[in-house]
């Protein structure tokens, strides 16, 4: 079996799909919760409360999902690695390119 086809691996993965896309989405949080605090306090209902927070737990794995499906972190990294002394380093080394020099 391999380690990509075990429980632990998929968990992970949907988990970084989730912490990627609450990351992207953290401004948005603040404008659910204060709808979802106002629904509360005048209809005393929680239930579109439960709703809203529902339906962002969803929106934040489809974001961290379609980040990673058209390749954002990968280009996120590469930005991240340009500026990285070690990277640039290890890259002078080895001689190695810079995956898209534009």
């Amino acid at each position: 079996m391999k380690f990509t086809e075990t429980k632990i691996y998929k968990f992970a993965k949907f988990k970084r799909y989730f912490d990627v896309g609450y990351g992207g989405t953290s401004v948005v949080k603040y404008g659910i919760g204060y709808l979802g605090l106002a629904n509360t306090i005048i209809t005393n209902n929680m239930k579109w409360a439960m709703i809203m927070g529902f339906s962002y737990i969803i929106f934040c794995f489809l974001m961290g999902w379609l980040a990673f499906k058209v390749k954002f972190i990968e280009a996120e990294k590469e930005v991240t690695n340009q500026y990285d002394h070690f990277v640039r380093e290890m890259r002078n080394l080895s001689g190695a390119k810079v995956l898209n020099n534009t």
